[in-house]
């Protein structure tokens, strides 16, 4: 699937919303001129991916999605800036995605692949536990289940986790119920021409990849809504379906130079008690017997 798209409106709205921000009036002139369809926003996505249900599968907290466009298929994609919230010592955190959603036509084993300049900017908040870790040289992992193995090293070639790991705007997947996830620690519907061609030419390769190493199955012609939207339904899973945990809430903390730093929060607090710990023993020692 190549689209022919035009990108001047995203520079050059050629019709106004007075009710809409200046971004998202370019990205609906956007939308609309290559005809596709635009909503400034949702809350809590019925997608199953890991950036919008936790792991018992309900909504991620105060979770919700902006400047979405989406394509009409099949396949069906959907493009858009999603958030979500999480608290620490009351504190409330809140964390922007920019993602890709893309329904699948064929059985395809589900998995994460987390690239490592995506990891440094912004971990993904959940993994898939007991499941088979496959290094994709120095620039990323695949989790997926033990049969499933020899898949990801046909698709996920060094080319493609090169192209998925640019440091300028990495992308981790993630393939569940049917549904190719594209997910990038910054925001993918903006004004900027070069992130939507990098975004698009991201998930051809991936669809290209997957479809060259899939098994020659009957796609399904059933059909499934996605808020007013109506696709192809994505595929049966090919494998079994993996479990996946959260990680630890992250916790922001701010250095001397004002910059924010990420720490896992366990990590933070299992400090706190060591040197709590050290200091007691300290006073123990020198207070007389």
């Amino acid at each position: 699937m190549e689209l022919a798209v035009d990108y001047s409106p995203l520079v050059d709205p050629p019709f106004r919303d007075k009710n809409l921000k200046p971004d998202a009036q370019a990205i609906h002139a956007f939308a609309v001129t290559n005809g596709w369809e635009y909503y400034v926003g949702t809350g809590s996505q019925p997608l199953p991916g890991v950036l919008f249900r936790d792991e018992r599968g309900t909504a991620r907290h105060l979770q919700r999605a902006g400047n979405l466009v989406r394509i009409p298929g099949p396949p069906l994609i959907e493009i858009g800036n999603c958030a979500y919230s999480h608290t620490v010592n009351l504190n409330v955190f809140s964390v922007t995605w920019g993602y890709v959603a893309c329904a699948l036509t064929d059985p395809t084993p589900e998995l994460v692949v987390e690239t490592s300049n995506a990891r440094r900017a912004r971990e993904l908040p959940a993994l898939p536990v007991g499941a088979a870790q496959v290094a994709l040289g120095d620039e990323g992992t695949a989790y997926v289940s033990a049969e499933s193995v020899a898949w990801v090293q046909t698709v996920f070639d060094p080319r493609l986790v090169r192209l998925l790991n640019d440091p300028s705007l990495p992308f981790d997947v993630q393939i569940s119920q049917g549904w190719l996830f594209l997910y990038c620690p910054a925001e993918l519907s903006v004004t900027a021409p070069a992130v939507w061609q990098r975004t698009f030419a991201v998930l051809e390769a991936v669809r290209a990849a997957i479809a060259s190493a899939a098994p020659l199955e009957v796609p399904s012609t059933d059909e499934k809504r996605i808020g007013r939207a109506t696709a192809s339904a994505p595929a049966d899973p090919g494998s079994t379906p993996l479990v996946v945990r959260d990680r630890p809430a992250p916790l922001v903390i701010e250095d001397r130079s004002g910059r924010n730093t990420r720490r896992t929060a366990w990590r933070y607090y299992a400090a706190v008690v060591v040197v709590f710990l050290l200091g007691v023993i300290a006073v123990a020692a020198i207070l007389p017997r």
